[in-house]
């Protein structure tokens, strides 16, 4: 399977894409290059267990299965940098502006999320063997329990075809899993270029504490790199700092 076409199964209702291909791989049922998706997931997951509200038949909910066995296991940061900049990719090739990616993954338009991103790797020998790489991009649904969800129809106050838009996403997504074989560099600036609020002061909240400071990057095994005023840089692991108040 080239890296432009995926082998693409779909399903009515399952619990989780990632969930189910991570079975089926195990079962030896699917391949690299597969692509999982379902009109519903009844148990949707975002990063750390977090439940990905999405009515059916609204929004891609997918599953991508892929071996990039090219990575070394601390290279890991720059698929999951490749992946965000496919869904940023796939937003702003239809003009849609304050597109940004917040770290590690989410997909921000107008400071409200439009796509989650949940990648497992499974490692062996030094190296990524397997990576079941999680997406949720809100389409059609307009209704959303919280208030910090968008979609591509509220931005644009169109209805999309679903099928026609994961084709687009596939484009995007296959040309940036073709450049992060060689272009890591390329991939880490544009990472980098897209990343949510950087430079801009805003309130963060990490070890029992608020602080006002500036996302200033993110280094090369993925930890946020924030300096706060006085002066001082800190690293910050995923889930170990919060930004509080995203329009400071």
């Amino acid at each position: 399977m080239s890296d432009n076409h995926f082998f693409h199964l779909h399903f009515n209702e399952i619990s989780s894409s990632n969930d189910l291909a991570k079975k089926l791989w195990s079962d030896a049922k699917i391949k690299a290059h597969t692509l999982v998706s379902a009109s519903y997931q009844n148990q949707g997951k975002g990063q750390q267990n977090n439940v990905w509200e999405s009515e059916a038949d609204k929004n891609l909910l997918f599953t991508i299965v892929v071996s990039p066995d090219f990575l070394k296991i601390e290279e890991q940061v720059f698929l999951n940098m490749a992946v965000s900049l496919a869904v940023y990719d796939y937003f702003t090739n239809k003009n849609i502006s304050e597109c940004f990616i917040k770290w590690p993954n989410d997909i921000m338009v107008n400071h409200k999320k439009v796509s989650g991103i949940l990648i497992e790797n499974s490692i062996s020998q030094n190296q990524i063997k397997v990576a079941f790489i999680g997406i949720g991009i809100n389409i059609n649904q307009t209704d959303f329990y919280t208030t910090q969800a968008n979609s591509l129809a509220l931005i644009t106050d169109k209805s999309y075809d679903l099928f026609e838009e994961l084709k687009l996403f596939e484009k995007c997504f296959s040309k940036r899993y073709k450049q992060l074989k060689t272009q890591k560099q390329a991939i880490f600036q544009d990472y980098h270029e897209a990343l949510y609020l950087k430079n801009v002061r805003a309130k963060f909240s990490y070890d029992n504490q608020l602080a006002h400071g500036k996302i200033t990057g993110v280094n090369k095994v993925g930890q946020l790199l924030i300096i706060f005023d006085g002066g001082e840089t800190k690293t910050f692991s995923n889930k170990e700092v919060q930004l509080i108040n995203e329009n400071t």
